[in-house]
């Protein structure tokens, strides 16, 4: 799970600690030291601002109980895979292999969901497909099968047919299976597997060498998550995460990439105004359990932001907190237009039916929380679960939401709600910690008939998922 909180006391020590910093570099040390002194990260920061690098280090909690990564170490990427294949996909537009108004099913023929003959690659890459964020719920590993030559490609042109949640190009919803179906087009367009297709397009003409998707030994690095207080090796193969995540690369390599990005050798106006946006920058975030990274280049102020994180950073959140207190630093105003957040209605939990065996599930499951029992919750919720043992003490969501009541002790339930007008459908539960903090916890289902596929964690403010609340 991606568990993840906001918290307002970084942002405004930022503000005064800015005040007696006098250099940029200054105040971009200061901001990193006191992220580092408040969450846990054991990483590689790079900052460039114009020809000047800012910091190029480590980020190193107090805890200092794992080894530091290296500048050449390489470390899975998580979502960051997406600009690979981003970057991939305007290549073979250039190349005039790929039109995004065209759909799925003008590349890859034998493509069996209706949807294939509806769904371009603009959708797919703009987020506006109307599909569910994951294939199966929320399993990271297990979807997803490659076969002896590493492609994709047919197992996806046989998933499941399935309803759309709008009309393709009508709205926005974060969607790891929308870059699945990108993969599956770079492959058939180019006969090469996204590994192959990586390094020609992007890796050896840019020399990045320790970048790729099929993980060879050496130099890679092990990622951590905590369990029970203890931190645990994560030895999952993440390369099923295909090309909305499998990918690994090194900070030395993503400074390669960020600067091929300002320039116009590696990509032409047209891929670069793509890609950027009206609002000239790139704004990417990645976390998988052991995994935490971005990458953030603002072009019309020549800044860089890459974070690389080998463990699983508990507050997500603080990524963008970097992001925003490097902007603040250097005095820019940020680009990024808001996306206008959705209103929603909740319901106080003693609405919640307890003839209906989900609600009155809910409703014991909102009790366990606010006692802080992990077992109960545990046990409440695969009670509850489409499948035996759909998660266990290990997950690392038990401990979040532990660590949530402990540090809110104030915690609070705010309410219920039933989503049945968007994927993924279910129900979910608002907590509100403090002030303006609330966090959602969903039960993933079909109906209230139905069993709980998944649980998602999801913040109040989401702008790097795509998701705002208010």
């Amino acid at each position: 799970m991606h568990n993840v909180l906001r918290r307002v006391v970084l942002l405004l020590s930022i503000v005064i600690f800015f005040t007696n910093c006098s250099s940029s570099e200054e105040k971009v040390q200061k901001l990193l030291s006191d992220i580092s002194s408040q969450t846990e990260f054991n990483g590689l920061v790079y900052v460039e601002n114009g020809n000047e690098v800012l910091y190029n280090d480590k980020l190193i909690s107090s805890d200092g109980a794992l080894n530091a990564i290296e500048g050449d170490s390489r470390n899975y990427l998580a979502s960051l895979t997406k600009l690979f294949t981003e970057i991939t996909v305007v290549k073979l537009v250039e190349e005039g292999k790929l039109n995004l108004n065209s759909t799925i099913s003008n590349y890859r023929e034998n493509f069996q969901p209706s949807y294939g003959k509806v769904l371009t690659l603009e959708n797919l890459l703009k987020m506006s497909s109307g599909l569910p964020r994951e294939l199966n719920g929320d399993n990271l590993t297990n979807s997803l099968k490659l076969d002896d030559k590493g492609f994709a490609g047919a197992f996806l042109d046989t998933i499941p047919d399935m309803e759309l949640s709008f009309q393709p190009g009508s709205n926005y919803e974060y969607s790891n299976l929308n870059y699945w179906l990108l993969g599956a087009v770079v492959e058939e367009v180019t006969g090469l597997n996204l590994d192959q297709a990586y390094a020609k397009y992007i890796f050896d003409p840019l020399k990045m060498n320790n970048s790729g998707y099929f993980l060879q030994e050496g130099n890679s690095i092990n990622g951590y998550n905590k369990d029970n207080g203890k931190w645990k090796l994560d030895k999952t193969d993440y390369k099923s995460r295909y090309a909305s995540g499998g990918a690994y690369a090194s900070l030395q390599d993503l400074v390669k990439l960020s600067k091929a990005l300002k320039g116009t050798a590696f990509l032409n106006d047209t891929s670069l105004s793509y890609l950027y946006g009206e609002d000239q920058t790139i704004e990417v975030y990645g976390s998988l359990p052991s995994y935490t990274n971005m990458i953030y280049i603002n072009r019309k102020e020549d800044v860089t932001l890459i974070v690389l994180n080998n463990i699983g950073v508990p507050d997500l959140n603080k990524m963008s907190d970097i992001k925003n207190g490097v902007e603040q630093a250097l005095g820019i105003a940020s680009q990024k237009k808001q996306s206008p957040k959705k209103k929603i209605t909740l319901t106080n939990i003693s609405a919640l039916n307890d003839s209906i065996p989900i609600e009155k599930a809910m409703k014991d499951w909102a009790i366990a929380i606010l006692e802080a029992d992990k077992n109960k919750m545990l046990n409440i919720f695969n009670n509850n679960a489409a499948k035996n043992g759909l998660m266990d003490m290990n997950d690392p969501t038990w401990d979040e939401l532990v660590r949530i009541k402990n540090e809110w002790p104030n915690l609070k339930i705010y309410g219920y709600r039933w989503v049945e007008d968007q994927n993924p459908k279910g129900i979910e539960l608002w907590l509100h910690c403090d002030g303006d903090q609330r966090i959602a916890l969903q039960w993933v289902m079909e109906n209230k008939r139905g069993k709980v596929e998944a649980l998602f964690i999801k913040p109040d403010n989401m702008t790097w998922l795509g998701q705002e609340f208010k």
